[in-house]
């Protein structure tokens, strides 16, 4: 029998708790780097399949903590556009762990 919490102990230990989201917010995250352009709350509810309204509550809290741009349009719809700071967070190609494939998953 294995103990698993002896064995990525390690690892969790070097997990910044900054960077801990809820489940709907890292899919809005990787909805954005997905897309690559800003998106409409209904853009990105239609994607997780969940309401506009929730992804303007979270995308509240995600501008707050600076992942994600909030900005309105001439017409006065809300748009979302990833940070630097997420991409590089969360995305970055040198440690696909995060929300990437884990190391070792590359097709050979």
């Amino acid at each position: 029998m294995i103990n698993l919490s002896k064995k990525y102990a390690p690892l969790l230990q070097q997990v910044n708790e900054d960077l801990l989201l809820p489940r709907t917010e890292l899919e809005i995250l990787q909805t954005l780097n997905i897309e690559g352009r800003p998106l409409f709350a209904g853009e990105i509810a239609e994607e997780l399949d969940c309401s506009w309204q929730l992804i303007g509550r979270r995308g509240k809290f995600l501008a707050d903590r600076g992942l994600v741009i909030r900005s309105q349009t001439d017409e006065g719809r809300r748009q979302f556009e990833i940070t630097e700071k997420a991409s590089e967070c969360y995305f970055k190609k040198e440690d696909e762990g995060l929300l990437g494939e884990s190391p070792g998953d590359e097709a050979q």
